[in-house]
């Protein structure tokens, strides 16, 4: 409520929640981050430059003031990605070598076949 008093006496009473926060996800004109965070989360436009380290890049900011902004997003490497990519590759190498070597002993066998051998 936005109270005035004159002389310690209220003389209006206003409710001003509803112009500041109205919980409507949105960012609207008369709402910040301050005001409502919850339309208004960090990083979002709401006239209010908050030049914090805090992870957001402020769009309300001029260039240069938010240090967020000046700093470029670190790409991250999976793990989990070159390494199935390294178990995937091992189990192509070893695929090809165990059928080369199926391949050409079939082909150039090393011991002729054992034959019953036959009276004359």
């Amino acid at each position: 409520y936005l109270v005035v008093k004159n002389e310690g006496k209220e003389i209006l009473r206003y409710n001003i929640a509803d112009k500041l926060c109205n919980s409507n996800k949105l960012c609207n004109e008369m709402e910040t981050f301050y005001s409502c965070p919850k339309d208004c989360p960090l990083g979002s436009k709401d006239g209010v430059c908050i030049k914090d380290k805090d992870g957001f890049c402020d769009p309300d900011c001029l260039e240069g003031i938010d240090p967020d902004c000046l700093e470029k997003p670190k790409p991250k490497t999976n793990i989990f990605l070159y390494l199935g990519m390294g178990v995937a590759l091992i189990i192509i190498i070893l695929a090809v070598f165990i059928l080369s070597r199926k391949r050409s002993q079939s082909i150039n066998p090393s011991q002729p076949p054992d034959y019953p051998r036959q009276h004359i």
